[in-house]
């Protein structure tokens, strides 16, 4: 969850609240309909020898780590090309949540691999596949932010829509 703190401040402030909540959502839900269709898929096509007994279906798909690794995608396509990995080493922030994900399995037991790889893919499709024309437009977001509901709300920290929307998700 520290992750959050990482990627999801500089994502909110790039492209407002309101945006930030639907990315959220659209996450959560394309990462987890992805996980579930896997398992399906997993339960009725592949022989039970093959899949390793009924344990395997004991994993949760289901969380906010997807979320974070979809946001950490789209983090990572924001800003800066280089990202300094621990103060080591220079990399390119576009492997960022990838390795960040490969790290995350092999030292944190029992953590979700399939979840945070439909996290990423879930990213790629909203960056990349056209799903963002699902998500709520600029205008939208510009309206609803010029409207007296944005300034009751803006005390806790409400950050008003960037026409980075637009640059950023309609190329």
């Amino acid at each position: 969850m520290s992750g959050l703190l990482v990627f999801g401040v500089d994502v909110e402030k790039t492209y407002g609240t309101a945006f930030y909540l639907a990315l959220n959502f659209m996450i959560a839900f394309l990462s987890t309909l992805m996980t579930l269709c896997f398992y399906l898929l997993m339960a009725y096509c592949v022989p039970i020898s093959f899949r390793g007994g009924p344990q395997n279906f004991y994993n949760c798909g289901v969380g906010y780590s997807n979320v974070l690794f979809g946001i950490a995608l789209v983090f990572s396509y924001v800003g800066e090309p280089h990202f300094n990995f621990f103060n080591m080493c220079r990399i390119d922030k576009k492997l960022m949540p990838w390795l960040y994900m490969l790290m995350i399995y092999f030292t944190i037991p029992d953590s979700s691999f399939l979840g945070h790889f439909c996290g990423l893919i879930a990213g790629l499709m909203i960056k990349f596949a056209g799903i963002y024309t699902l998500m709520p437009r600029y205008e939208w977001i510009k309206e609803f932010d010029e409207g007296n509901t944005a300034y009751k709300i803006e005390a806790i920290g409400y950050y008003h829509a960037q026409p980075e929307i637009i640059t950023d998700f309609d190329s």
